[in-house]
């Protein structure tokens, strides 16, 4: 689970490999206080998934969370410049 690059200007790629977290899942990115930032639906497939983010956010520190049910990623952190 990575975004690249990192640091970006706010367009970047979350790349997601698994074998677990499959079908509809939730992308979330938070800011560091915790607010919601972006929600979006996206379709995850086993294997390798590739997740375009075309968004204008502010810089500063995110994180980035899937979740699928009881199933989810561990928090990534993503610096926007």
């Amino acid at each position: 689970f990575t975004a690249l690059p990192n640091p970006s200007l706010g367009n970047f790629s979350v790349q997601l490999k698994t074998s677990y977290l499959e079908g509809e899942s939730d992308l979330s990115i938070t800011d560091t206080k915790g607010m919601l930032v972006l929600g979006k639906q996206v379709q995850i497939n086993k294997g390798v998934n590739i997740i375009t983010i075309n968004e204008s956010l502010v810089p500063g520190m995110y994180y980035i969370c899937i979740r699928n049910g009881a199933n989810s990623t561990n928090m990534l952190r993503h610096i926007v410049r």
